[in-house]
């Protein structure tokens, strides 16, 4: 591995929390919610968010499917796709995946107010 190589590893691995913790929840929030979006729509999410340009391969890694990746990638990333979503999804919220799906009309987060003024983790596995 040469030092260029080695510089630009570490720099995807600084962005990539960054990119986890912005770009999702604006996708989400701009386009609703999707399994994948399209090339355009995570351009414009990542200009937004103020991504740079060139890690603009892990974005699409994590949010198009393989074949929209290796049709919209750079020719020297194109066998990336594995390694280049795994990185992003490493720094999801407890490894998910980073899909989405509408939450249901009465969700909470997994937090509820019971009586009294008490919170219960509904994660918790039991009630206070």
């Amino acid at each position: 591995m040469g030092l260029f190589e080695l510089i630009r590893r570490i720099d995807r691995r600084r962005w990539a929390p960054r990119l986890a913790g912005r770009l999702g929840p604006r996708l989400l929030r701009d386009y609703g919610a999707s399994k994948f979006y399209t090339a355009g729509q995570i351009r414009a999410a990542c200009i937004k968010c103020r991504l740079p340009r060139r890690h603009l391969s892990l974005a699409y890694a994590a949010f198009l499917p393989r074949p929209e990746f290796e049709k919209t990638a750079s020719p020297a990333v194109r066998a990336d796709y594995e390694a280049l979503r795994g990185l992003v999804l490493r720094f999801t919220f407890r490894g998910e995946d980073y899909t989405f799906s509408p939450n249901p009309p009465d969700f909470t987060g997994g937090v509820g107010i019971e009586g009294g003024g008490h919170f219960s983790d509904s994660s918790a596995g039991g009630t206070e």
